[in-house]
């Protein structure tokens, strides 16, 4: 074993170690992926049922992902344009609860450019252990190279 393969694995391993708290929620969450993405999602409904999309929809009595498909249309980002700009003008309470901290633009590859919001809670200690997590992951796998295996994740 090289000494650059000796320390990638000594780092990898003091990651792991260091991720122990979020790999075992990871862990238990991949064997209930239903459950947990009904939770995620019944969570997201009500701290934002106090919105005017959450009103508009009935977040607060929705139970189930079956009443939140029933009763959320699918929808695009022309449909939600003029809440956006509303976010942009700095209303509150438009779409999330949450506080928008910035838009991040598209590379508008197959239209126009998008402007996609991003709130303090993506920006969390756990969205970044999250996105940490699936690079260890990916990382530990393989050498980064050809027999390095892409992981699947997120709810």
């Amino acid at each position: 074993m090289s000494s650059r393969s000796f320390i990638r694995q000594q780092i990898n391993r003091a990651w792991i170690a260091s991720c122990s708290p979020e790999h075992t929620r990871f862990t238990v969450a991949l064997g209930r992926v239903a459950a947990t993405q009904s939770y995620y999602l019944l969570d997201l409904l009500g701290r934002n049922a106090g919105t005017r999309f959450g009103r508009k929809h009935g977040f607060a009595s929705i139970r189930s992902v079956t009443e939140f498909q029933a009763r959320v249309p699918v929808t695009n980002y022309e449909a939600l344009t003029e809440s956006i700009e509303e976010i942009a003008r700095g209303e509150q309470g438009v779409l999330t609860e949450d506080r928008v901290k910035q838009f991040q633009p598209t590379s508008g590859s197959s239209s126009a450019t998008k402007h996609l919001a991003v709130v303090g809670r993506a920006l969390s200690s756990e969205a970044c252990a999250s996105a940490r997590n699936s690079l260890l992951v990916y990382f530990a796998a393989g050498d980064g190279g050809s027999d390095a295996r892409p992981i699947a994740c997120g709810f």
